[in-house]
């Protein structure tokens, strides 16, 4: 039985490695946005790609208002093995979660107006977790550490879900867009409790991206 034990260890702990080098894979920068041609790399495996016009300060704005989310999945996607279902739910909690952080410093408002952006999200990609999986190489010690490698990290968990969105922020008046990011995010690598269902990862890395986001778009230029 121990000498069992010692194989399955040995061969969750490759498998973590591999699946864990997989997960650094910085995806493709999307062509479908209207800030795609603006986008540009990061060194943020969270958010891989990002703009921001220069000059611009959010603080000097007073409300938002929240554009329905689109969808566009692109080829090669994982969304496949997400139902539609499924992908209405993300989308959903995409607009509950993003419209929860912002109005902690916005008004939000239901149509454009002075000093007003229009804050708009696409859902571009989402995979499950593989629950049991998941919670068994958080549950072993040799997978406990490498999960807390990954959280030191930035990284996404073992056997863990994530979603993959675009925010794209644009002065209502102009047109112009301000600001836009896509992020590839999941729930902590140390949450065992997210990999309990298939879309928990995926869910809570939703949560983390909105705060993320706000932290993000009210910071001060240098």
């Amino acid at each position: 039985m121990r000498v069992h034990r010692s194989w399955f260890s040995i061969g969750l702990l490759g498998t973590m490695a591999a699946l864990l080098s997989a997960c650094a894979t910085v995806p493709p920068r999307p062509v479908n946005l209207a800030s795609s041609a603006l986008l540009t790399p990061t060194r943020t495996m969270n958010t891989p790609y990002h703009f921001r016009r220069p000059g611009v300060d959010f603080a000097t704005y007073n409300s938002i208002v929240m554009a329905p989310v689109k969808m566009a999945f692109a080829a090669g996607s994982t969304s496949n093995a997400v139902t539609p279902g499924e992908q209405a739910q993300l989308a959903k909690e995409l607009q509950q979660q993003f419209t929860a952080a912002l109005s902690q410093h916005f008004r939000i408002a239901a149509a454009p107006g002075s000093r007003n952006l229009l804050v708009q999200l696409t859902l571009l990609d989402a995979a499950k977790s593989n629950s049991v999986m998941s919670t068994v190489s958080h549950v072993l010690p040799v997978g406990l550490v490498i999960n807390a490698g990954a959280q030191m990290a930035g990284r996404h968990g073992t056997f863990a879900g994530s979603v993959l969105y675009a925010v794209e922020v644009r002065d209502t008046q102009t047109g112009d867009i301000l600001y836009a990011e896509v992020a590839n995010q999941s729930a902590k690598a140390l949450n065992i409790a997210a990999s309990v269902t298939p879309l928990g990862a995926a869910s809570a890395g939703i949560r983390v991206g909105a705060e993320s986001f706000v932290e993000q778009l009210l910071k001060k230029a240098p």
